[in-house]
């Protein structure tokens, strides 16, 4: 079997200076592994015991343009007003853990929730802990997101697959909702 383990590693592209920088939301319920998706995608490690992040820093291309990609972590979301934890945010990326069914419906509260602050937001749904038995069927989680029009993707922080392409999904969503942020301010002047 080929190892599935992946980094973002390949597509850093350090020192340029015209380098786009977008912001990314990872929220979830607690104990889903958002801190591991995390440690994964920009260290290509796994610590089954993480302890919150705040913010990592992981370059990516993007239709051949370098971009920064400012992951923001929600650990401390009841402290943090949900204005400011979207504030400049691009694109979300919400996960649950595949063995929690009650982490899999808090993603209705959290669509919820980013859709209160900012109704366009691009978002992207990620089951996390594939490795494991699923108690949450893949085809239920893949049905709802397909209904919501959201990305799905299941993943493991634990073996690394299908990590870095989480990241690349949500820089691609954050590129394509600058750009269109961008073409509504300018009709707007």
């Amino acid at each position: 079997m080929v190892d599935q383990r992946s980094t973002l590693e390949n597509d850093t592209h350090e020192g340029d200076a015209e380098n786009l920088i977008y912001r990314i939301v990872v929220v979830g319920d607690p104990q889903v592994g958002k801190t591991s998706l995390i440690r994964r995608a920009c260290q290509n490690r796994f610590e089954a015991e993480a302890i919150g992040t705040s913010l990592r820093k992981e370059n990516v291309l993007v239709e051949e343009v370098p971009v920064t990609l400012d992951i923001f972590e929600s650990t401390d979301y009841r402290r943090t007003p949900p204005q400011v934890l979207f504030a400049d945010t691009l694109a979300v990326v919400m996960v649950y853990d595949v063995t929690s069914p009650v982490s899999f419906f808090g993603l209705y509260r959290w669509k919820q929730e980013v859709q209160r602050i900012r109704s366009n937001m691009p978002l992207v749904v990620v089951g996390n802990k594939n490795d494991l038995p699923s108690i949450v069927p893949m085809s239920e989680a893949q049905g709802w997101a397909t209904f919501e029009g959201i990305r799905f993707m299941s993943v493991s922080a634990a073996t690394g697959e299908g990590v870095a392409e989480i990241f690349r999904q949500a820089g691609q969503l954050a590129h394509e909702h600058h750009d269109l942020l961008n073409n509504q301010w300018s009709l707007s002047r």
